[in-house]
């Protein structure tokens, strides 16, 4: 019996696919309902997608705005000046004369700046033969001397550093380092 109502049912629904529905006609179950539900989940996306829009626009904003300049301080008030009272004149004092002092032998050089360092090619040959062999592997220049770096025979040195017995690196510079040996300085280009 119930295969019979099964083909009944199924009849009259082809029946009905191809008529306008009618007031007794029932709804497909899900069709309303699907619909909005799949439109309100289309307006979250959209929210939460302007939201994340809105976010990183402030975020830009905040990272390329320059920042703000400190502010400025008030320039310091002079203190009240108190009227003085001129103090009472001073007795003048004696005058004693001094004997003249002598003059040194040698006039004293004026302070000069250090002599220019020599080319390491510009050295005495004797103290050339002197000096441990020098290679440089590499620098590392700042304006600041305590961050200045060199590379000598694979080792790490900073200005000051004895490289080797009797071997001081002095200063290191954009191109060269300054180095003494023996009280005489000179300069190695890298």
């Amino acid at each position: 019996m119930s295969y019979i109502l099964d083909a009944l049912r199924r009849a009259e629904s082809e029946r009905e696919r191809g008529q306008v529905p009618g007031v007794h006609t029932q709804p497909a179950p899900g069709d309303a309902q699907a619909g909005a539900g799949q439109r309100q989940r289309v307006w979250l996306l959209a929210a939460a997608a302007a939201l994340a829009l809105l976010l990183l626009g402030a975020l830009a904003a905040r990272w390329l705005a320059p920042a703000p300049a400190p502010a400025p301080m008030p320039a310091p008030l002079a203190p009240p000046v108190a009227l003085a009272r001129p103090a009472p004149p001073l007795p003048a004092p004696e005058l004693v004369r001094l004997p003249p002092p002598s003059l040194p032998a040698v006039a004293a050089a004026p302070a000069s700046r250090p002599a220019q360092p020599l080319a390491l090619s510009a050295l005495p040959e004797a103290l050339r033969r002197q000096l441990p062999p020098l290679q440089t592997g590499g620098a590392m220049y700042s304006d600041t001397p305590a961050k200045r770096m060199l590379i000598i025979n694979g080792q790490l040195y900073q200005e000051g550093a004895t490289v080797a017995p009797g071997l001081v690196l002095e200063q290191i510079k954009l191109n060269s380092a300054v180095l003494a040996f023996q009280g005489q300085r000179f300069s190695i280009s890298y």
